[in-house]
């Protein structure tokens, strides 16, 4: 019987051990949040937000390649304005080419993924995430992340980059 506690007792502060850490990445996200919000409304133009925006997504997500796009002035393109790492392999690209502007609203494509894959996206990128960047209910463009890897992003880094994104 003291056994049966001592094991459901390491059970508990394993979970405990899983909360707590769970915790401290949610708060070190929102810090950052709030850090980049704050930068961002100082900037004196869109070059200088785009600029911070992929240094600061460079430096929370080191492993990830990426890239900000804008719509073309005739709205007929997206053209690559900052890249989030120097092997972002991002071109210019065709609007119906981003699941996440056609649908209007995030889009994650992956392994096991039954979500279709964006046709801007870089062959060797086989976990992405993009999401259009949205302004008084105008779309701007789109934020697009991702990595050779699967799961490159666990639930809070998706919000996270969900959340810069909104921001922007």
């Amino acid at each position: 019987q003291r056994e049966q506690a001592q094991a459901s007792l390491y059970r508990t502060n394993e979970r405990l051990q899983d909360s707590l850490a769970e915790l401290r990445v949610r708060s070190d996200a929102a810090q950052s949040i709030a850090l980049l919000g704050e930068l961002l409304q100082t900037c004196r133009n869109t070059n200088e937000a785009l600029t911070l925006t992929a240094r600061h997504l460079a430096q929370l997500f080191p492993g990830l390649n990426g890239a900000i796009g804008l719509f073309t002035q005739a709205r007929d393109g997206i053209e690559v304005r900052k890249s989030i790492s120097e092997e972002s392999g991002a071109l210019d690209f065709l609007p119906d080419d981003c699941w996440a502007l056609r649908r209007g609203r995030g889009h994650h494509s992956g392994k096991g993924n039954a979500e279709p894959r964006c046709g801007h996206l870089p062959e060797k990128m086989r976990d992405a995430y993009c999401f259009p960047l949205v302004a008084q209910g105008e779309t701007l463009g789109v934020l697009s992340l991702g990595s050779e890897h699967a799961d490159s992003l666990s639930d809070v880094e998706s919000q996270t980059v969900r959340t810069i994104a909104e921001q922007l």
